[in-house]
């Protein structure tokens, strides 16, 4: 489904931009087309639609892109663990050691991943849940600053 077969007729789109429903979201299923009108949020998505009337939204949350903390831990974590094992290994000469330099290249792997993740984050919430997007269009900002000019009128 499209944005543009969602909304009613006479209802425009205050600001828009395409975005994931999740932190951790790459491939083309989570990405939608997030979009504020004069009363709603409308996140499309494939075949899926979450409408969020403005009246409901409680705060909003934005975070500025920024690296995915817990891909630096996991990433660093696998790295120096794989140091650790391959000094280990090394002293007591152990022939394994494949499995730390897999160990290593598994937490390179997993910073790529999270330079690959870099993202701003918007979170709306609702008296009964919160909504999550990411983005890495700088528009984003716009969809915060749209909601907020339509909690002011």
């Amino acid at each position: 489904m499209r944005l543009d077969e969602y909304l009613q007729k006479n209802e425009s789109i205050v600001a828009g931009v395409e975005a994931y429903d999740t932190r951790h979201g790459m491939s083309e299923s989570r990405k939608g087309k997030l979009a504020v009108t004069s009363n709603r949020v409308v996140f499309v998505r494939q075949k899926g639609v979450s409408d969020i009337s403005l009246h409901g939204v409680n705060s909003i949350e934005y975070e500025a892109p920024r690296y995915p903390r817990d891909y630096l831990y996991w990433g660093c974590g696998l790295i120096c663990g794989s140091i650790l094992l391959f000094t280990v290994l090394s002293i007591f000469q152990i022939p394994l050691l494949g499995l730390a330099v897999i160990g290593f290249l598994s937490g390179v792997a997993v910073l790529i991943v999270g330079f690959l993740l870099r993202r701003a984050v918007l979170t709306l919430h609702t008296p009964n849940s919160s909504f999550e997007f990411t983005s890495k269009d700088e528009r984003l900002t716009n969809i915060a600053h749209a909601l907020r000019g339509r909690e002011t009128q």
